[in-house]
């Protein structure tokens, strides 16, 4: 089956990932969607050519290490794949938010698990939303009425709020 979706004029991706096993969203054309932990192709020249990751490994994990000057402060995070954790969108987020932290990124490659550090490169194609305290994603909260009266009542006064929003 094929869809034709029209992207919205908005950027593709300006959500932070708020937690691992989070999909990858995608709000100009209003999908969100999981990747999985293969590598499809190695950039030439890249620091992961240079340290022999090929197409097709499987990503097992992803450390983020401390800077060498902060490694007494800072602690190293990991990131890990499997078959229900799919993290790609919040390691990638975290790969563009800690642009000096050298990874320490474990693969599998015919059952054989190994692992190599990489430092990032800066690149161009990626960008990361802003992180200066805006919070983009809808701030949800539930509220509990109690009893039936204050259920009708707060669903009055939740309607009535919203038609005065609604400009004519």
């Amino acid at each position: 089956m094929n869809i034709s979706v029209i992207p919205e004029n908005r950027p593709g991706w300006v959500e932070q990932p708020y937690g691992p096993d989070v999909p990858l969203s995608v709000p100009s054309i209003g999908v969100a969607f999981n990747l999985i932990n293969r590598v499809l192709k190695v950039e030439e020249g890249s620091p992961a050519q240079q340290a022999g990751i090929q197409a097709n490994d499987a990503i097992v994990s992803l450390e983020f290490l401390p800077p060498a000057d902060q490694a007494s402060k800072a602690k190293s995070v990991t990131v890990s794949f499997d078959q229900t954790l799919k993290n790609w969108a919040y390691a990638v987020w975290m790969i563009q938010y800690n642009p000096t932290r050298e990874l320490k990124l474990t693969y599998s490659r015919n059952n054989n698990v190994e692992s190599v550090n990489l430092n990032s490169v800066e690149s161009k194609e990626w960008f990361v939303p802003s992180s200066r305290g805006i919070y983009l994603l809808p701030q949800n909260a539930n509220s509990e009425s109690g009893n039936s009266g204050r259920a009708v009542n707060m669903g009055f006064t939740t309607v009535h709020s919203i038609l005065l929003r609604i400009s004519i």
